[in-house]
């Protein structure tokens, strides 16, 4: 029976070219490839329109392999390649399938070079073989040049670049891998890319091993010190040099994990999805063998976590009563003058601008302590009320279901309403004549008590209960 041709077309390109995948991860896919082959130098200049990379690694006798789709080839120092395509998907993203690429490697004491355009080999999947010759001294390593390119990054995707390849490679620039970049229009020496740093922990950090299916993982993690506000927290599982699965949930069970920072290292047994940013066998075991072993940091990052909300949410409330007291700073005017003229008549014609009379009484006697007022929030005893003043501080009864509910929602407005009700009430003082006056603050009677107790009994919903705690 005859048999027909069912080679790709050309086609295909177009569709690998078409992901849109961030620009540090198509240079990821590069510097994964030297990584495999043992380099410890890689340098990425990025000139005019054209996109070198260099490295000082082992090499390849079939450099042909970067044009052939699912081909790779393995070096005794190979961790993360494994499907031969995500060196083809970088080439072709970066440029098009009318980009020429190149590749110039030395290996076994013999350079070779190989250049190809995706769209001619589309034609019959067919290409001229590699240049071979001898290598001379000096010639090592291998490197991969693509133009024109069709990607140009702006300043702020190239501070990307450079913060994320810091990151993802962290492990290998750790055990002295260097990793430099040079940007189109750049002079001078090339541009260090920088490791990621841990943050600064508190507290007993957890460094452990564990087994999965016979597949085996390092496990570091602890608690991220209050004062530091680090955006890459959570896990960060590591596969040789670089991090695979970064800033992530996974591990974490059903805790929150925005105050803890951990590390999980993979050995090599572990296999990685085509982009080496996911595991494929017994992801899920592995989750939960990790959250077993970190489980007290997560409790000790919990509680840490809920304290600085609490003291967020009390330092707002505070914020607000505190500006409120810098506002009640005169004793209230009243019959504003309604007659022309000035207190000496200059025949001007102009109304009285001051009141002819101002309201009986103090100024409000806090206001000089306006920026000291604190609101936080303790256990009182059901029969305590919504809370009570213990000059300066405002103390909210979380005793009371209706204190609990506003403050498991951090419901900042309704708390403030309760403090301010308790504020005023502790500096208001009944006089004989049935007017309420304002008081010192060292003054007590339980004017306080007794409105606490019936806001209380309000909020529960029984008028009732808020009258006889008023009486």
């Amino acid at each position: 029976m005859a048999k027909i041709s069912v080679a790709p077309v050309g086609h295909i390109l177009r569709s690998l070219r078409s992901q849109r995948i961030a620009f540090w991860m198509l240079l990821a896919e590069l510097v994964d490839n030297s990584l495999d082959a043992g380099a410890t130098t890689i340098h990425l200049d990025y000139r005019g329109n054209r996109l070198t990379i260099s490295d000082n690694g082992r090499g390849t006798s079939r450099p042909q392999a970067l044009a052939t789709l699912g081909e790779h080839r393995s070096h005794s120092s190979t961790i993360l390649g494994r499907y031969g395509i995500g060196a083809k998907d970088a080439l072709l993203a970066l440029g098009t399938e009318q980009s020429t690429c190149r590749v110039e490697t030395v290996n076994a004491g013999n350079w070779r070079g190989f250049e190809w355009r995706w769209i001619d080999i589309a034609k019959s999947w067919e290409a001229e073989e590699p240049t071979v010759r001898p290598s001379t001294d000096g010639e090592l390593g291998t490197k991969i040049t693509v133009w024109p390119l069709d990607r140009d990054p702006n300043s702020k995707q190239r501070e990307s670049v450079i913060r994320e390849l810091g990151y993802i490679y962290s492990p290998a620039i750790k055990k002295g891998c260097q990793i430099t970049i040079r940007w189109k229009g750049a002079r001078g020496t090339p541009e260090p890319i920088p490791r990621w740093e841990w943050p600064a922990l508190d507290g007993e950090l957890v460094d452990t091993t564990i087994d999965v299916a016979g597949k085996v993982a390092r496990v570091r993690c602890g608690v991220i010190h209050r004062d530091v506000k680090e955006r890459r927290y959570g896990l960060h599982y590591v596969h040789g040099p670089r991090v695979i699965l970064g800033g992530t949930a996974k591990g974490c069970g059903a805790y929150s994990p925005t105050r803890v920072c951990g590390v999980v290292e993979l050995d090599g047994s572990w296999a990685l999805a085509k982009n080496k940013d996911a595991i494929v066998a017994h992801a899920d075991e592995l989750y939960a063998a990790v959250e077993e072993a970190i489980r007290p940091v997560l409790i000790r990052a919990e509680q840490q976590g809920m304290a600085m909300h609490s003291r967020a949410f009390e330092d707002a409330v505070s914020g607000m009563l505190n500006a409120a007291l810098l506002n009640a700073n005169a004793k209230a005017k009243r019959d504003r003058g309604d007659k022309r003229g000035t207190r000496q008549p200059n025949g001007r014609g102009g109304r009285h601008k001051r009141a002819r009379k101002e309201q009986d009484g103090n100024t409000f006697p806090a206001r000089g302590y306006a920026g000291s007022v604190r609101v936080h929030h303790e256990r009182l005893g059901e029969d305590a009320g919504i809370g009570e003043v213990k000059w300066p501080n405002i103390v909210m009864n979380m005793d009371s279901p209706f204190v609990a509910t506003v403050y498991a929602s951090q419901n900042v407005e309704a708390t403030y309403a309760l403090a301010a009700g308790l504020l005023s009430s502790f500096h208001s003082l009944e006089e004989p004549d049935g007017q309420m006056r304002l008081r010192n603050v060292i003054r007590t009677n339980n004017t306080m008590a007794d409105y606490s107790a019936a806001m209380d009994a309000i909020l529960k919903g029984s008028p009732s209960a808020a009258t006889d705690a008023a009486e």
